[in-house]
């Protein structure tokens, strides 16, 4: 058993320090990265198992090697104990939602998106199919909207209680098209961006076996050009207080496309860290999961008051994800 648990934990520490040097340009490092959360989870039973040998040796190397996945998940789970709580008024809630291209059922959709009380909500996979039913459900409460063009698998939108303006829809040339818009409140200017990262099944879903480890190369590096083009375009609105970012990114919080988007976001579940108990609202509950793709970034002159999770997902494969925003010079 000694060796086992030195021979896992030295491959998480090489893993580790290869993910922060060379992660993008070795396909196996992509590879890996898109299961790290697996054997990152594993380390903490790998180290309890570790205090009940007699070697100091394998005590040790398996305790730096618990720093690894708190390295990446400590932010998630310490609390922030250091802004506005639940009861004080919210300024702006924004939510992410993948509604799945699949689902037939956008009445109770757009239920589950009502329920939350969004002002805006960022959507991904609306396919043509679904399109003319959900601007129809959508537009009594969300009478703003977005809808980017039709892509395969479904495409990108934004639906607003607020009015938008200076919408861009921002052709990466990749996958799904991403948008940019403006909205007036309190006397601010806010940019929303709504986007879908590039997924890693198109790497591997019905290609030849020899094609994926490239395709797997070559989908980070996609996500990363739609990261930093969204970036740039974001930069390019001066007159902005604040940019949120809602997003389905199909990344974890190891993927380089989450450190690209961290030099200029900051993500609202990392700021606010674990929040204890339960909302108020029936349809909602705090996010809590390790394991997510949805995120919603912010940046500028605003700050999560808190983060959540919707209780139901209404047929997708995601739960709508919201975080309830305040502007820092109210």
């Amino acid at each position: 058993m000694n060796l086992l648990i030195r021979l896992f934990s030295i491959f998480v520490l090489i893993w580790f320090v290869l993910n922060l040097a060379f992660q993008d340009i070795w396909w196996p490092l992509v590879v890996l990265d898109k299961f790290a959360e697996y054997f990152l989870a594993a380390v903490v039973p790998v180290f309890i198992l570790s205090l009940f040998t007699k070697k100091g040796f394998t005590k040790v190397i398996a305790g730096i090697a618990l720093l690894v996945p708190l390295y990446f998940y400590a932010p998630l789970i310490i609390p922030n104990k250091g802004d506005p709580t639940e009861t004080e008024i919210r300024d702006l809630r924004v939510g992410t939602y993948n509604l799945w291209n699949h689902n037939k059922d956008l009445t109770k959709v757009v239920a589950l998106i009502n329920s939350t009380d969004a002002d805006v909500m960022a959507m991904q996979e609306i396919t043509d199919v679904q399109e003319a039913e959900l601007i129809t459900l959508m537009t009594p409460t969300y009478p703003h909207y977005y809808i980017s063009q039709q892509v395969y698998g479904g495409t990108t939108g934004l639906f607003s209680k607020i009015e938008l303006h200076n919408v861009q829809e921002l052709d990466v040339g990749i996958d799904r098209p991403s948008i940019l818009a403006d909205l007036d409140y309190a006397g601010h200017v806010i940019t929303v961006v709504s986007a879908h990262l590039n997924p890693s099944f198109w790497a591997y879903h019905d290609k030849p076996l020899l094609e994926i480890p490239g395709n797997y190369h070559q989908y980070i590096k996609d996500q990363n050009t739609q990261a930093r083009m969204i970036i740039e375009a974001a930069k390019l609105r001066p007159a902005s207080s604040a940019t949120i970012l809602a997003c389905d990114c199909n990344s974890q919080e190891t993927a380089s496309t989450n450190r690209l988007i961290e030099t200029f976001f900051e993500d609202s579940f990392a700021y606010k860290g674990f929040q204890f108990g339960q909302p108020t609202e029936a349809a909602l509950k705090y996010e809590r999961d390790l394991s997510h793709i949805d995120y919603v970034w912010f940046s500028g002159m605003i700050k999560p008051r808190a983060v959540y999770r919707a209780k139901e997902s209404a047929g997708s494969d995601h739960a709508p994800i919201l975080a309830d925003f305040f502007i820092e010079s109210r």
